[in-house]
């Protein structure tokens, strides 16, 4: 009997240490100058159980950019730090190396770097608070559960964000220090760059959210708009009472929701557009499956809803960009070769077809710099520069093409950065976001990026 009761209660002290433990993503990433191959074959953290380490193999081949991910779960929780070992194997060798880690924001990154001998070294650790917001690249990892913080100026990773769910789509905000990221657990994250707190808000009116936007409004107001694709409608959470205090009811299956900015964050938008603004903000809603684009005119001095539009667009409607400095806005169609193009100004507001684009195109955005719209086809892989008639559009006009380029992956989101002149396209299967030069249209960079990425945002 003695004997049984030190056995329970040994057991017992070890299922209480496991379930303090989560499951914490283990982030490993190496960057070499030269093209080796690595196997990570056991990681160590001191202290631990041996429940609690990482156990491969793990082979990892960085012949393309001359880097590599390993993306693990392990019995880890949050602030959890300390001394761990890395044990690998390079051109037939086993090696270790010591290193430090610490979990933060439910995610244990270290950075690696791999020198000419195939030593493996560990990189400067560095924070959120090390970063200028406005410098940083924000990738959407959906499935993994993760939002990636990339370095422009070093084209390298900075740090993760992960969360307890898979996420679907993010957005910055205008009053805070920011990013909102929806989860399918119907929750929506706020991240804080300069403090790295995670929080999250619970969705209580939606669910099945796919979509989010930020409006910044004249009272002060900054409220997220998320688009709730199995309950159609759109929750509306006031950021300052952290709360859901409302929702719009839409149909046929909506995807994707935009507000357009407050006017003092436009640089290069219309007199006309901007004094629209002053008075309302647009709310884009596009539903997919009923092949339809709602407007909700806004106020903009608190975001209620003042008037609504409804208009019938191409066939499978994907998604939606704005031009403030011709006060357009367009819809990329995906199931159609058209895509929709309409005033800003809603009093003025029709939706025309911009014929000559052809089918499969998924995404666009328009340049600033060059005053061109550029267009991404997901088959063939092409990115195509054009303009449009801007005055004088009718119900149906053409796409003036200027030239393209052909792509060896399936471009599936793209942004374009005004400040750099330069195109931001991700590819799914690849799990790579490209960078290409505006003016000159060539690859400037490409980046390897640990899951599947969904989105890119801009600061």
């Amino acid at each position: 009997m003695w004997c049984f009761s030190w056995i329970l209660v040994f057991f017992l002290i070890i299922f209480s240490r496991i379930s303090e433990a989560q499951d914490i993503k283990l982030l490993l990433y190496f960057r070499s100058q030269d093209p080796f191959t690595i196997t990570i074959k056991k990681v160590e953290f001191e202290g631990k159980e041996s429940n609690y380490f990482f156990n491969g193999p793990y082979t990892l081949n960085l012949s393309e950019n001359n880097e590599g991910y390993l993306l693990a779960k392990v019995l880890l929780k949050e602030g959890d730090y300390g001394n761990a070992k890395l044990i690998y194997e390079i051109d037939g060798k086993v090696k270790e190396t010591l290193f430090s880690f610490r979990v933060k924001r439910g995610v244990c990154f270290v950075s690696f770097s791999i020198l000419k001998d195939g030593s493996v070294v560990l990189n400067k650790f560095s924070d959120s608070f090390s970063y200028v917001k406005e410098n940083l690249l924000s990738v959407l990892l959906g499935s993994e559960g993760l939002v990636g913080f990339y370095d422009r100026i070093s084209n390298k990773p900075a740090f993760f964000v992960g969360f307890t769910s898979d996420v679907s789509s993010f957005s910055s905000s205008y009053k805070y220090d920011m990013v909102y990221v929806s989860g399918k657990d119907n929750f929506l994250y706020t991240y804080d760059i300069s403090m790295g707190n995670v929080e999250k808000i619970p969705i209580m009116r939606g669910s099945g959210p796919v979509s989010t936007s930020v409006g910044y409004f004249n009272s002060g107001k900054e409220i997220v708009f998320v688009a709730n694709g199995k309950t159609e409608n759109v929750s509306i959470i006031d950021m300052d009472l952290k709360s859901e205090v409302g929702d719009i009811k839409v149909s046929g299956g909506p995807i994707k929701v935009f507000v357009d900015p407050p006017p003092d964050r436009l640089k290069d938008a219309s007199k006309e557009v901007l004094a629209y603004l002053e008075n309302y903000r647009n709310l884009y809603v596009l539903s997919y499956y009923g092949a339809k684009l709602t407007i909700f005119q806004l106020s903009a001095w608190d975001g209620k809803v003042v008037a609504k539009r409804e208009y019938q667009t191409g066939w499978k409607p994907f998604n939606l960009f704005v031009d403030y400095k011709n006060g357009l806005f367009y819809v990329i169609n995906e199931g159609s070769d058209f895509i929709n193009v309409g005033y800003i100004v809603i009093d003025q507001s029709s939706l025309f077809r911009l014929e000559g684009v052809g089918y499969n195109i998924v995404d666009g955005d328009y340049m600033s710099r060059s005053d061109m719209v550029i267009l991404a086809r997901s088959s063939p892989g092409e990115l195509i520069f054009g303009r449009v008639p801007v005055t004088g559009l009718v119900y149906s006009s053409k796409f003036q093409s200027y030239g393209g380029i052909g792509l060896e992956f399936t471009p599936f989101k793209l942004k374009y950065d005004s400040r750099a002149g330069c195109i931001y396209v991700v590819d799914k299967k690849k799990r790579k976001f490209f960078v290409f030069d505006e003016l000159r249209r060539d690859l400037m960079d490409k980046f390897n990026v640990p899951g599947t990425p969904y989105d890119l945002l801009l600061f």
